[in-house]
């Protein structure tokens, strides 16, 4: 699900860090290359795949666009430094608290969001696993038990 905060301003202004294309490859294959991922909304990679798509099918893209990117920092220290593909993890969000705080999480509240930018635009976009087409992907059975 996309949130109207990732567009409310620019991801330089803010926090950030400075990833290459390739570097976010490889921590997408490090999660898996059978994750299922979401970019939106942004034309550059969702122009060239259809979503959501698995990160072994992101990742060859992103070598090829071979770009640096902006990533959202909740450290107030961040201010565009390079990273590499190990520090990745650490920014990550996961949006959904239970509604009203009863019942189950819902599996799509567990899923990892990142908020990101081409340096070159620093319009924010968000990339997104989804969980539940990952599931789907690996045990068709399974998904079917899975309740929004």
């Amino acid at each position: 699900m996309p949130n109207a905060d990732a567009s409310e301003q620019p991801i330089s202004a803010g926090p950030h860090y400075e990833i290459h294309s390739t570097e976010l490859a490889a921590w997408l294959l490090a999660q898996g290359p059978d994750v299922w991922w979401s970019a939106y909304p942004d034309p550059r990679l969702g122009g060239q795949i259809s979503m959501p798509a698995s990160a072994e099918d992101i990742a060859p893209i992103l070598v090829r666009l071979n770009r640096l990117l902006l990533v959202r920092a909740r450290d107030p220290e961040a201010r565009g430094q390079r990273i590499d593909a190990a520090k990745v993890g650490e920014l990550t969000e996961q949006r959904g608290a239970r509604s009203n705080g009863q019942g189950p999480r819902p599996l799509w509240a567990n899923n990892r969001i990142l908020i990101l930018a081409w340096k070159d635009r620093d319009t924010p976009w968000e990339l997104v696993e989804d969980l539940l087409t990952t599931l789907v992907f690996k045990d068709p059975q399974a998904a079917a038990l899975v309740e929004d």
